[in-house]
């Protein structure tokens, strides 16, 4: 029997450029402590996750039929030794994506579906880093019915203890960003938001009138500062997802026009998102 644990994702705090991601994996019972947490269509995949493949469908899958009950690869100083898994494995699909990868930056595993006919594999890796060239083995294994219902089952009660200490969390940052002035504070609430939305490809829509009041009042010079910078960061990237969400934004700003704006506030009144950027987050938001 295999014990799928439930997977954790916590960010160290740094610049949004240089974010490392450490995973860890616990087992459903303990407590879930998050740094930065998220939220994905939890009924959906509820939805998706009970359409599981007997075992004659698997048989007539064009998905499923390419692939083995158990197969793998192994890299060594990121060099494939000897074959590769079959082509067809890269069709299946992450259950609870985008809180379960199948990132080989460290050990790590998740469970993938086939979008054909429901077929569902426990895909692994285990990392080692070694001086002479880092080794990855790679496995991928078909599951039971039986199996498949327990690793399924704790998959959907992690994202839905991260849905729940998301808002959890966000509702301290967001008292921060409409009462707070310190820098460092408004900057770990920008962080917070602009993670959630950019890797987690989260709404946080109901954040973004106390980013923009925190945007407008916070200290600031005739040059950029940090902290205007960051808060600027989950603005755009509101602004880049659709035209409402930029109209919305540049509404709210244009009714502080005839103050005196921080650089960073006119900057983004005047910030047009390219079309390339709205079709990213098309693709990205349909997927989620």
């Amino acid at each position: 029997m295999i014990a799928f644990p439930s997977k954790l994702c916590s960010v160290e705090y740094g610049h949004p450029a240089e974010i490392r991601v450490a995973l860890k994996f616990v087992t459903p019972e303990m407590v879930i402590r998050w740094r930065c947490e998220g939220d994905i269509k939890v009924m959906e995949m509820a939805k998706r996750a009970k359409k599981f493949a007997p075992p004659e469908a698997r048989a007539s899958c064009s998905i499923c039929s390419a692939i083995p009950p158990k197969t793998g690869e192994f890299w060594k100083g990121g060099d494939l030794q000897g074959s590769s898994m079959p082509a067809a494995t890269a069709k299946l699909e992450i259950v609870g994506w985008p809180y379960f990868t199948d990132s080989t930056s460290s050990s790590n595993r998740c469970i993938k579906r086939c979008p054909e006919c429901g077929g569902v594999y426990l895909w692994e890796t285990e990392y080692d880093y070694l001086v002479n060239g880092s080794e990855d083995d790679i496995t991928m294994t078909r599951l039971s019915d039986a199996e498949v219902k327990k690793a399924v089952k704790n998959v959907l009660a992690a994202v839905e203890a991260a849905k729940k200490h998301f808002l959890e969390e966000s509702q301290v940052h967001v008292m921060v960003l409409e009462q707070s002035t310190d820098a460092d504070l408004l900057y770990k609430a920008a962080f917070f938001f602009d993670y959630h939305q950019r890797v987690l490809y989260e709404d946080i829509s109901f954040a973004v009138p106390a980013l923009v009041t925190a945007l407008l009042a916070h200290i600031h010079k005739a040059e950029k500062c940090l902290a205007g910078s960051f808060l600027q960061m989950p603005l755009r990237a509101f602004m880049e997802i659709s035209a409402g969400n930029e109209d919305q934004i540049k509404a709210m700003l244009a009714a502080h026009l005839e103050a005196d704006l921080p650089p960073e506030a006119s900057e983004l009144y005047h910030y047009l998102p390219s079309s390339k950027s709205r079709d990213y987050w098309a693709g990205k938001m349909n997927k989620s």
